[in-house]
Formats: C-alpha cells, sequence, structure tokens
C-alpha cells in the first residue's frame, strides 16, 4: 500500500500525505487497531477512516475526500 500511498500525494498535491510508522511512533498510534489505518482530517478534525488494504478501495476515498 506504501507505493500507492506515495502515488497518490503526488496525483493530489493540494493535499497533505502524512506517513507514521507505529513501531517508530507508538505513542501517537496507541489508537491504531489495524494496518494499514487510513484517515482523512478536513479543518483539523478526522472526517473519515478506513482499515486494511486496497489501492483501488485508497484511490477512491482519496479522491472523495480530496
Amino acid at each position: 500500500m506504501l507505493p500507492t500511498f506515495c502515488n497518490l500525494s503526488n496525483d493530489y498535491p493540494d493535499s497533505l500525505f502524512i506517513y507514521t510508522d507505529i513501531d517508530e511512533c507508538p505513542d501517537e498510534t496507541l489508537d491504531v487497531r489495524y494496518t494499514p489505518t487510513f484517515r482523512f482530517f478536513r479543518g483539523g478534525e478526522k472526517v473519515d477512516e478506513f482499515y486494511g488494504a486496497g489501492p483501488q478501495r485508497l484511490r477512491d476515498r482519496v479522491w472523495l475526500q480530496s
């Protein structure tokens, strides 16, 4: 999923994409139950979230939230 995530960050330059490694940032990711987890924020508020792999699903969700 990481290559898809990186490609989408190039396709949507007006959006901010942040990757966090749960092993490297355990305190910041305490509430992550499944990997991968994708969260979408607008104006500092979480507006969407989904779990699991699926490149097309991620593309669709980024399109929807952008």
